[in-house]
């Protein structure tokens, strides 16, 4: 499902932060208060992740205070085993983020896929040694 959001002209003066820059092509996540979608920032082509926060209709003030807080920290992380933080901004009463898109998925899924790979490990040792 590919849909632009707003069917506004691409505004690159404001780059990613805004809405009209990115085409959303579907929901890879979601949480209590968010959802997080594949979208394709449409002034180079690249696949990003947008997190779109209900922060003024459903949380209350603590709420908001800690989305604020997450903004700030993943501002300042630049490692190359964290999500890359690009962009924030208020657009349509939603806080916008805009990250780096994780292919592979989240730990989770990760942690869940290594039990599986192992034992799939072992049982072709096992076939070996036999």
């Amino acid at each position: 499902m590919f849909f632009s959001v707003l069917q506004k002209p691409l505004q690159p003066d404001m780059g990613h932060n805004s809405l009209a820059n990115f085409q959303i092509e579907k929901k890879i996540g979601r949480g209590q208060f968010s959802e997080v979608y594949r979208a394709r920032y449409l002034l180079d082509n690249t696949s990003m992740a947008l997190k779109k926060i209900q922060i003024f209709d459903l949380m209350d003030a603590k709420a908001r205070q800690d989305c604020i807080k997450e903004i700030d920290l993943l501002k300042q992380l630049n490692h190359p085993n964290v999500i890359k933080y690009h962009a924030s901004f208020i657009e349509d009463n939603e806080l916008n983020i805009v990250l780096e898109l994780a292919d592979a998925g989240d730990l989770s899924r990760m942690i869940k896929l290594v039990p599986s790979q192992l034992g799939a490990r072992a049982n072709m040792w096992k076939k070996v040694v036999r």
